[in-house]
């Protein structure tokens, strides 16, 4: 995810935050970064570290480092939707201004497609949402090599949450990539948000008793397909 040329980045400290970002540990990453200076980074280095304070729910973190990045380059989308997204859940209209005077601003896909109808701003936050949700069943990340795919995968999910915290379906969704990942207490964390009046819930309960058994914890998967059985 970060290039061999950190120059900022301590040998030590690079290999840390490396090894964090290839096993999906972004709290690991943000938690390094958090109030950092951010000299001598890329501009591909800084998008990287905001997608680590998304995927690890700094959305304050993100946006700083977004208005940073765009001041740097304001042809970046990531930092973009990051600055926009903040702006709209803090009733701050004044980006959104200096974003449309931008030239290039037809360009930017995701963005037109996320916050605008037409043309016009949405203002409703369950909308954003279910945009970042579709956004990730109709985006082709097929060029991005893994881990990175899976950084922009998890990256459009947690935005969509900052919209709407109970969105049943994104928690399922990310729960179902860590499983896959094979990181089962994240998944299982994920599992337990959704709602027990939800479709999803016992699909949820399912898959958590299945990870329980594949970390060979068979005393609690047993318990509590004993309890879903008795729903």
């Amino acid at each position: 995810l970060f290039s061999k040329n950190v120059n900022s980045l301590s040998s030590s400290s690079y290999l840390i935050t490396n090894e964090a970002i290839s096993s999906f540990d972004y709290e690991t990453v943000s938690e390094y970064y958090y109030n950092h200076n951010y000299t001598d980074f890329s501009i591909e280095e800084l998008n990287n570290i905001i997608i680590s304070f998304i995927n690890s729910n700094k959305l304050g973190q993100a946006n700083l480092l977004a208005s940073k990045i765009i001041k740097l380059n304001n042809n970046i989308e990531d930092a973009w939707l990051v600055f926009l997204g903040f702006s709209i859940l803090n009733n701050d209209s004044n980006i959104f201004y200096k974003f449309e005077n931008l030239n290039n601003k037809d360009e930017f896909k995701i963005i037109n497609y996320v916050f605008y109808n037409q043309g016009q701003l949405i203002k409703n936050n369950e909308i954003i949402a279910e945009k970042l949700f579709n956004l990730v069943h109709t985006m082709d990340l097929s060029s991005l090599d893994y881990p990175q795919n899976i950084n922009y995968y998890l990256f459009y999910l947690n935005l969509a949450l900052f919209f709407k915290p109970d969105f049943n379906e994104v928690l399922f969704s990310q729960a179902k990539i860590y499983q896959e990942l094979k990181y089962y207490i994240k998944a299982e964390k994920l599992y337990k948000k959704i709602s027990i009046q939800h479709a999803l819930y016992i699909e949820a309960q399912k898959n958590i008793i299945i990870n329980k058994k594949n970390n060979k914890n068979f005393d609690e998967a047993e318990v509590l397909l004993i309890n879903l059985i008795e729903i």
